[in-house]
């Protein structure tokens, strides 16, 4: 018998899985205090369209400071690997360092999402290297 909680936690993943903002908002709290921008709107639309429908393409320009690498270098990445929308992903910047200090975010999120293995099982075998995630 599943417990209130236990269906709450199956809805909200989910709701995820088929919603970047929705992930977002529900496991990156502490970056989403605030409502989102009408960019952020578009960018999480555009980005969960073109990985539902396959065979599209997305490029996006925006100033420094409007959270272009939160949403894309970060939820998306985390979206797509706990949902397994994307069997491999290459992550470029404008420099090394920029690279891996995205890199190593990723690296620190993920470890704290492998702690809830019942909700996101597919971090519970993963081996994570220098420079590179691998499964």
């Amino acid at each position: 018998m599943k417990t209130l909680d236990g269906c709450i936690t199956q809805l909200k993943k989910y709701l995820a899985s088929k919603s970047l903002k929705f992930f977002a908002k529900t496991y990156f709290k502490h970056y989403c205090k605030n409502s989102f921008a009408p960019f952020h709107l578009e960018l999480f639309d555009y980005l969960t369209e073109i990985t539902m429908q396959r065979g599209r393409q997305l490029a996006i320009a925006a100033p420094r400071g409007n959270a272009k690498s939160s949403i894309i270098s970060l939820f998306y990445v985390l979206w797509c690997i706990c949902f397994g929308h994307e069997k491999c992903m290459i992550l470029f910047s404008s420099t090394r360092q920029q690279s891996e200090r995205l890199l190593a975010h990723i690296k620190k999120k993920s470890a704290q999402m492998k702690n809830s293995r019942e909700t996101f099982p597919r971090f519970a075998n993963r081996r994570i290297h220098d420079g590179e995630m691998m499964r």
